[in-house]
């Protein structure tokens, strides 16, 4: 009969953990939501750097990159 007792106390603590956990995963969520939606509403009011044009580019294979061509 303990065994009932101790394994009913334990399927209580497993169930109430995984409504805490469940809780906590959706706020952390909401809040990354409206903290990502904060970073996108800022990008569309212009308050991010701007974006330079570097005009045509060429490969440059000892560096492995791209950079504006040379007049």
């Amino acid at each position: 009969m303990p065994q009932l007792i101790a394994l009913a106390l334990l399927g209580a603590g497993v169930i109430a953990g995984a409504r805490v956990l469940r809780y906590a995963v959706e706020r952390m969520r909401e809040e990354m939501t409206a903290t990502s939606a904060e970073q996108c509403g800022s990008r569309s009011q212009g308050n991010h750097e701007s974006i330079k044009d570097l005009g045509p580019l060429e490969f440059d294979p000892r560096a492995g990159v791209y950079r504006p061509k040379r007049p």
